[in-house]
């Protein structure tokens, strides 16, 4: 007999946020494209990303990426960058000559992904 586990809805789940989120960037007809992924475990998560990924590629999607072959979006003049603890994306700020990264979390503060 194969053992079946039970996932409960976000909304089951008593969450307001999605306590594990996955974005995927690719380029598709000549547009640049985030898909984020939400459900309530990281296995859970992983779990609808395979077909995902296939249906992707059906319909002609390929990774986007900038070139620079580091894979957190930090080229040369990036707005952006995707957070290694959260893989969301984090967008550029400026004060005072000071220059960095981040991304709000949903209790609203903000991670710099790791950066002091």
């Amino acid at each position: 007999m194969t053992e079946q586990t039970y996932t409960p809805t976000l909304g089951e789940a008593g969450c307001t946020e999605a306590p594990a989120s996955l974005t995927i960037r690719f380029a598709i007809r000549d547009f640049d494209t985030l898909l984020s992924l939400r459900d309530v475990s990281g296995r859970a998560l992983l779990d609808k990303l395979g077909p995902v990924l296939d249906k992707l590629a059906e319909l002609g999607a390929t990774p986007a990426g900038n070139g620079n072959g580091h894979g957190n979006g930090a080229g040369h003049g990036a707005e952006t960058r995707v957070c290694p603890i959260h893989n969301a994306e984090m967008r550029k700020r400026e004060k005072d000559g000071q220059v960095w990264y981040s991304h709000k979390l949903a209790d609203g503060s903000y991670c710099r992904g790791g950066a002091s």
